[in-house]
């Protein structure tokens, strides 16, 4: 009786026999009591606070423009209304396989301790060649998302710049010849190269 509030968990509201869905205005009536009896309830408001739930599963983390065969740049794009969860998020979830093909995940950042951030950087323990997956989970103040699907980040950088290439006439056929020596692979097998 000190205060005229009271507290309802929203995962009440959202089982049975209410089964309100996000976004679904959460409307009560009130009534009082004393020594002579109940007074009649108030009537439903028509304005307040709507239901809101776990964040929607987010999107596709994207290799940053950054990455290369030491570092490992990923980004993610913010949850907003209403995929929030009609819930301000608390803190985004990044989570990478450390190139064991999936089969354990690891938290780089925030789980805890919570973070915000919209990028990450690995820049240790990455083998140059490697493919490492990654995903992400946003999380509001009715707990956490799904993750996202994954996407494969391999540790490399495109080729270094060839040097100029040699051309010669073949003494046994009299062709040209167009010779180089291969540059740098940035970290992964060099597959082709266009003359």
């Amino acid at each position: 009786m000190q205060v005229n509030y009271c507290i309802v968990s929203i995962a009440l509201l959202r089982n049975s026999p209410y089964n309100l869905v996000r976004l679904d205005l959460i409307q009560a009536e009130v009534r009082a009591h004393n020594v002579r009896g109940w007074s009649l309830y108030s009537d439903f408001n028509t304005i307040g606070t709507t239901v809101g739930t776990e964040p929607d599963q987010m999107t596709l983390p994207t290799n940053g423009v950054l990455s290369d065969e030491y570092m490992i740049d990923v980004l993610w794009d913010p949850l907003t209304y209403p995929a929030n969860g009609n819930s301000p998020i608390t803190s985004y979830n990044l989570e990478y396989d450390n190139a064991n093909g999936g089969f354990m995940w690891y938290s780089l950042v925030g789980f805890h301790p919570d973070s915000t951030t919209l990028t990450y950087r690995i820049t240790t323990g990455l083998v140059p060649g490697r493919t490492y997956m990654f995903r992400v989970s946003g999380r509001n103040a009715y707990g956490w998302g799904d993750a996202s699907s994954f996407i494969y980040i391999k540790a490399a950088t495109t080729p270094d710049q060839m040097i100029s290439p040699v051309t010669s006439i073949d003494s046994a056929t009299g062709m040209m010849r167009i010779s180089w020596i291969s540059p740098y692979n940035g970290g992964d097998t060099i597959t082709l190269y266009t003359i």
